[in-house]
């Protein structure tokens, strides 16, 4: 069986500064009882991938908590690798780049002690899909090329014109993962050191005459999260059939930490409608189109409305929640009115009490 390592990376998190003021992109909760990185590191592990790198950037601490020792993705064996590579010093990630070479340096070696591995697979944190790389490794390797990107079909809502968004893209589409031989990483760090470019999108554009390179279309579900809306709608997409059923009940499993709680308990004659409600909870009001996570809580009379709720919130009496955003461990006090738009959703800060 041919040797693959996949990198997992940050991305500039400035739109989403609202949930990274004391974590990283990687590990803002989504969906209920997952964090960002749980897609991408699934990814890697349904295809047998089990030597992994993920950057962690400064706010590395909820990132070592939820991995620990990487157990919920079988990957605490002593055959397996995963390791929290060491971010740069005084580093700060350049919006316009897909990937930045450098952030590798302070990881050469472990790159370098990798000595079985053939090909290299980066993938961000911040993207949510399942992709069949058992099969995109076939594919690579078979058609014997250098690098492989992976794209999305273009998305109705996606944001057009920005420079930065386009000089991330290849061919004008969002690229969901890039797969490169080994050898290629070697030689690009070492021009690197040498002052050649950073950008590993740049220095693949750069050479393709040189190399074999190919793109290869997801034709599935995708979205990038890179700020506020995109958090939201990504969200809300779990409310429909068919996004759930191609991310979560494929032959793919998406693993997370486990929590052992009780089920939800619900009050005599609360209604929920077309929601997505997490396990520990304890509803005694109207839930509708909404996301509720786990250990949450909702007061008699309480109204939840297209609206996302993270870990642990506690929602007082008579309260009226409307297209909001609530981080972790906060409080709604009785009779609080709250209501925002789907375009501009209003977020509210981890412990905050309102």
């Amino acid at each position: 069986m041919r040797k693959v390592m996949g990198i997992i990376f940050q991305r500039w998190d400035h739109e989403l500064q609202k949930f990274t003021m004391n974590r990283g992109i990687s590990t803002i909760p989504f969906g209920g009882r997952y964090r960002m990185i749980d897609f991408a590191l699934s990814n890697l592990v349904n295809a047998n991938i089990h030597s992994i790198g993920v950057l962690g950037g400064a706010k590395y601490g909820s990132l070592i908590d939820h991995l620990g020792t990487g157990q919920e993705w079988s990957l605490h064996r002593k055959t397996q690798d995963l390791a929290i590579l060491p971010a740069l010093e005084n580093y700060s990630i350049e919006p316009g780049i897909y990937f930045d070479l450098r952030e590798l340096q302070p990881s050469k070696l472990f790159i370098e002690n990798q000595t079985t591995i053939e090909m290299i697979i980066f993938q961000p944190s911040n993207q949510i899909d399942n992709l069949d790389f058992k099969s995109l490794m076939n594919k690579h390797f078979d058609s014997g090329n250098d690098v492989t990107v992976v794209t999305g079909e273009p998305q109705i809502d996606e944001a057009v014109g920005d420079p930065n968004e386009n000089r991330r893209k290849w061919q004008g589409r969002e690229i969901l993962a890039v797969m490169v031989q080994r050898s290629l990483i070697s030689q690009a760090l070492q021009r690197m050191e040498q002052g050649g470019s950073y950008d590993l999108l740049e220095m693949i554009r750069r050479n393709q005459e040189h190399l074999r390179v190919d793109n290869v279309a997801h034709k599935g579900y995708y979205r990038e999260i890179s700020d506020v809306a995109g958090y939201y709608k990504a969200n809300m997409d779990l409310l429909e059939g068919a996004v759930r059923k191609e991310l979560f009940w494929s032959e793919r499993s998406v693993f997370t930490k486990s929590k052992d709680n009780h089920p939800t308990q619900y009050c005599s004659g609360v209604r929920v409608n077309n929601s997505w409600v997490a396990s520990g909870c304890l509803i005694c009001g109207i839930v509708q189109n909404s996301i509720v996570s786990r250990e949450s809580m909702i007061g008699e009379g309480s109204v939840i409305k297209d609206s996302i709720l993270m870990q642990r919130a506690r929602i007082g009496k008579d309260v009226h929640l409307e297209h909001v955003i609530l981080d972790k461990t906060v409080t709604i006090r009785d009779r609080t009115v709250l209501k925002g738009t789907k375009e501009e959703p209003i977020v509210i800060p981890k412990g905050s009490v309102i």
